[in-house]
């Protein structure tokens, strides 16, 4: 089946009787017969497609966004502990001045 009898029947039940969309459609054909485009191999490349980008959704992009969340975790509670500890030790050289004097 070719692509303009495709889009014919697609848009045939839509708008029946109306020439401009016949006229886009016979374009659109056209457009995609001139580039060689065919039907079985767009298929085959739009499933090979959401197949590759599934995958690396799943076993890429996943774990690596876990390992960098991971790691900001580690990061902020680093940057946390660090305030905590000069809070500690400004009030530990309050006391030793306080002791001191």
């Amino acid at each position: 089946m070719s692509f303009s009898l495709l889009l014919l029947a697609a848009t045939d039940g839509a708008s029946s009787g109306n020439g401009m969309i016949h006229g886009l459609v016979n374009q659109a054909a056209s457009v995609l017969n001139d580039f060689g485009v065919e039907k079985p191999l767009l298929l085959a490349q739009i499933v090979n497609f959401a197949i590759v980008a599934f995958l690396l959704w799943k076993f890429a992009f996943k774990p690596v966004m876990a390992t960098i969340d991971a790691r900001k975790k580690a990061i902020d509670d680093g940057l946390r502990y660090t305030e905590e500890l000069k809070a500690k030790l400004e009030a530990a050289q309050q006391t030793t001045e306080a002791q001191i004097r």
